[in-house]
């Protein structure tokens, strides 16, 4: 069984520790996290790599619904795996019964956001540089306003001094509770492994996915 990943670079460091862990023979190819902020990319992205992509017998894909790039997706050469979730947080939170109302006015981080890159750090640095920093911090109470956590999602047994003080210091600049919630890669564990069931699917060779065949869960 020949099998290639087609993953977001922000879960990398997380789905290689898997992969080598369980030892399992496939290749992988990954795109840019920023796609996540244009949906209608994503998907042309994500189906020029799957028609790319011949002579396998399955393609895995880490992606979720992600704003709607996952419809309309056709599998092109052979079957694609894909987990039914909303978008990566739903991915390693889907056994957290109050997720959906932590969306409502919470912030998302973990240490496979960071140390892939921290964008709220890297956006605040650049708007203090332009602005100086009152007039930045102003812009970010203006656009956080309606939230009030910063959730880590924890993923690992113990939380990295690093990747600590990083969601401790987006929480102190935003005047916002920083929150600890447990989280996993148990979903993507699975993915990987090809272990199919109720929140993994398979799409046919020469399927589309559609709305009726992406019921996400979490």
């Amino acid at each position: 069984m020949k099998r290639i990943l087609i993953g977001c670079e922000i879960l990398k460091n997380e789905l290689i520790e898997i992969i080598e862990k369980d030892r399992l023979e496939m290749d992988a190819v990954w795109l840019d996290e920023d796609l996540h902020n244009h949906p209608e990319k994503l998907k042309v992205e994500l189906q020029t790599k799957i028609d790319e992509l011949d002579g396998y017998d399955e393609v895995i894909l880490s992606y979720g619904l992600c704003g709607n790039a996952l419809l309309g997706i056709t599998a092109t050469h052979c079957d694609l795996i894909y987990p039914l979730v909303e978008d990566c947080i739903c991915g390693v939170m889907c056994g957290c019964e109050t997720l959906s109302e932590m969306r409502k006015d919470s912030i998302f981080t973990s240490k496979a956001w960071l140390s892939t890159r921290n964008p709220f750090a890297e956006e605040y640095r650049r708007t203090v540089e332009k602005y100086g920093e009152d007039t930045a911090k102003m812009i970010f109470d203006m656009m956080y306003a309606h939230y009030n956590n910063v959730v880590y999602m924890q993923t690992e047994p113990e939380v990295d001094p690093q990747w600590k003080k990083a969601a401790e210091d987006m929480a102190e600049k935003l005047e916002l509770k920083l929150r600890y919630i447990p989280a996993s890669f148990d979903l993507y564990e699975r993915l990987l492994s090809v272990n199919e069931g109720s929140d993994i699917r398979r799409l046919k060779k020469g399927d589309t996915i559609g709305f009726d065949d992406f019921n996400t869960k979490g």
